[in-house]
């Protein structure tokens, strides 16, 4: 399988909404991803690991999103508990009362580094990046050219 088609793993097959990741898990040569997508409930699936680290990206985003609204978080609470790292964030609209986000420490303290840096690359591509209107939210927003969501819905867009 191309890694497109695993991208598009991420993503909820009925809606096409990023969900948040909330376990992620290696074993054997497998990785094990729990995600909820808001729309559409839980789903558990497996990728992998041999392209795990080109999912990278994808990864971090369906991490740091709400696991009730799947709107994007703010990490307030990361801890160790091995094999575990548990990352608990703020919602802008449920606040610190998300659950536990259980990320495998291997594999985040990869993600973490990449994490670090992703907006210096989206500031210097803001400005070629196209401002489109949401069909289905009306919301204005400025579409990345391989992103296929409403970042404000996270419904499918052309």
């Amino acid at each position: 399988m191309s890694i497109e088609k695993y991208k598009k793993e991420l993503l909820c097959p009925e809606c096409g909404a990023i969900g948040a990741i909330y376990v992620l898990k290696v074993s054997n040569n497998e990785t094990i991803l729990k995600q909820r997508c808001p729309n559409h409930g839980a789903r558990k699936y497996k990728i992998p690991l041999e392209v795990l680290k080109d999912l990278y990206p994808e990864i971090t985003d369906g991490i740091y999103r709400c696991y009730y609204c799947g709107d994007k978080i703010n990490p307030n609470h990361i801890k160790q508990s091995d094999p575990w790292t548990l990352i608990k964030g703020d919602c802008n609209i449920h606040g610190k009362k998300l659950p536990y986000q259980k990320i495998w420490a291997s594999v985040y303290s990869e993600l973490r580094d990449i994490e670090i840096h992703p907006h210096d690359e989206e500031r210097n591509n803001n400005e070629s990046l196209e401002m489109i209107s949401c069909p289905n939210c009306g919301t204005e927003f400025k579409k990345k050219p391989d992103q296929d969501y409403c970042e404000f819905c996270l419904k499918k867009v052309k």
